[in-house]
């Protein structure tokens, strides 16, 4: 092989392995944290035996946390990614930009703060129905998320169709 074939090669190489780590940090690791919070964000924690030790008041805590985590996550994906949006994958994330920018607005009125006239600490209460609206819109965000992430190869890269045949003769002929 040509010294300028093998120079190329090694140049798309080790970008691509830039690029892949950026990608494995940057994205798909967000993606996976999502995944976890959402199930934090659902029921407090992220195992069912967690559940029976922690208190009441620490998965109320766990829940809220995780519900600002996912936006903010889903944030995050947005400004790492945008950059390489092109035409419609751009209009895409730019739609879910303007709708995580609305829910991030509405999360405020998830809770309610009350005072215990007995022992005068502060607790706080979630509207149930205002989170699950909430939670059910940034699921649906990450949802529509995909497509454009996808179609810019940062989910799955397209790759060369591999010819079996081809490489068994390039192996045995030296081709």
């Amino acid at each position: 092989m040509p010294e300028k074939e093998i120079k190329a090669i090694e140049q798309d190489s080790e970008i691509w392995n830039i690029a892949k780590g950026f990608t494995n940090f940057s994205v798909l690791a967000l993606l996976v944290e999502i995944n976890n919070l959402i199930k934090i964000a659902r029921f407090g924690c992220e195992r069912v035996s967690e559940k029976a030790f922690l208190p009441q008041s620490q998965l109320l805590d766990n829940r809220l946390e995780a519900i600002y985590r996912i936006e903010d996550n889903l944030r995050q994906i947005y400004e790492n990614t945008y950059f390489i949006m092109k035409n419609k994958n751009k209009e895409n994330m730019d739609k879910i930009k303007e709708k995580l920018d609305y829910v991030k607005e509405k999360m405020d009125a998830m809770t309610t703060t009350f005072t215990n006239p007995n022992t005068r600490e502060d607790y706080d209460q979630i509207d149930e129905k205002h989170f699950a609206l909430c939670l059910k819109v940034l699921r649906d965000l990450k949802r529509d998320m995909h497509t454009p992430l996808n179609n810019v190869q940062l989910i799955f890269p397209k790759t060369e169709e591999l010819d079996f045949k081809k490489m068994e003769d390039d192996l045995i002929f030296g081709g």
